[in-house]
């Protein structure tokens, strides 16, 4: 049995607008399921950002670097921890 990996290409998608639907498309992503991101430059920072927001829930791995087209596998590993600091004890 085959799986199917959507691919999301982020390269028609206004700068502006890209970070949002990228992060709703991940908190929307379900545990242990992938998706291919398809983006114009490279996804240094997007590694960084989930590796300090979101440590341990997403695996990303990059399948393609450039020169025109950057693609990263990203997997859901973990759902994110919910800290109760502050929950009014």
């Amino acid at each position: 049995m085959s799986t199917t990996i959507e691919t999301m290409d982020a390269r028609p998608i206004p700068h502006s607008d890209r970070l949002p639907i990228l992060m709703k498309r991940l908190h929307n992503l379900p545990l242990g399921q992938s998706f291919r991101l398809v983006v114009d430059h490279s996804p240094v920072p997007l590694h960084f950002m989930l590796k300090g927001q979101s440590p341990g829930e997403f695996d990303l791995v990059n399948e393609k670097d450039g020169p025109d087209e950057w693609i990263v596998k990203i997997t859901r590993r973990a759902m994110k921890k919910v800290s109760l600091e502050g929950s009014g004890s």
